[in-house]
């Protein structure tokens, strides 16, 4: 995993350093699907990165090498869920972030302009926090639903199935909402904005497993 990032240039090697420890951290403590779980997410993130970054880049909107502060946004709630032997939280955390990440870097070619997800109503500009469009939603889904369908493989388990399906969609929901709020208005900044909705998707998942 490291490896791959240093050569498509996805991470600066002190991101892929640091990714590649969290992986081995995830081997150690989940073991083997865990870490496939959290591979998908990586290789999904990169893929999406990566789609149609020219015309990105003519939106201004391009971010080809992430660094590590987007790796421990993104991964720091993850693991620790691993290290407390959490499936389900480690499951839907993975699954927000890989959802934003994909309704981010996806979303932002849609043809149509974006409104703000506070009302679903105001317009926004391409890329502004907050901004949702069919295509980002779609996408978000698509990524929630990519770690969800590969959970129910190596695990075979329905309810981890859903929870980490709408708990993921939750969270990226979540995760626009403190966009368009506290980030917006300077409080936090995105990668916390990363790091809160990764927690907040893994929190709701923990509690819908101990009601159901």
């Amino acid at each position: 995993m490291t490896g791959l990032a240093l050569f498509t240039g996805g991470l600066d090697k002190l991101s892929a350093v640091t990714g590649g420890v969290m992986g081995y951290m995830v081997l150690f403590t989940g073991g083997w699907q865990w870490l496939v779980v959290l591979v998908l997410f990586f290789a999904l993130s990169m893929a999406a990165t990566g789609y149609k970054y020219s015309t990105k880049s003519k939106y201004g909107l391009s971010q080809k090498k992430r660094a590590v502060e987007n790796v421990l946004g993104n991964g720091l709630v993850p693991l620790a869920f691993a290290m407390q032997g959490n499936l389900f939280g480690f499951a839907a955390a993975l699954a927000t972030a890989t959802g934003d990440t994909l309704s981010s870097e996806i979303g932002v070619l849609s043809k149509k302009q974006p409104v703000s997800v506070l009302d679903f109503e105001t317009k926004v500009k391409r890329g502004d926090n907050g901004g949702v469009t069919t295509l980002g939603n779609t996408m978000m889904v698509a990524g929630a639903g990519a770690i969800a369908v590969l959970c129910l493989v190596l695990f075979g388990d329905w309810s981890l199935f859903w929870i980490t399906l709408w708990a993921g969609v939750f969270g990226t929901m979540l995760d626009s909402v403190l966009g368009a709020t506290l980030e917006n208005e300077g409080v936090i900044g995105n990668h916390l904005v990363n790091l809160s909705s990764t927690l907040g998707g893994g929190l709701l998942a923990i509690a819908l497993s101990t009601l159901f």
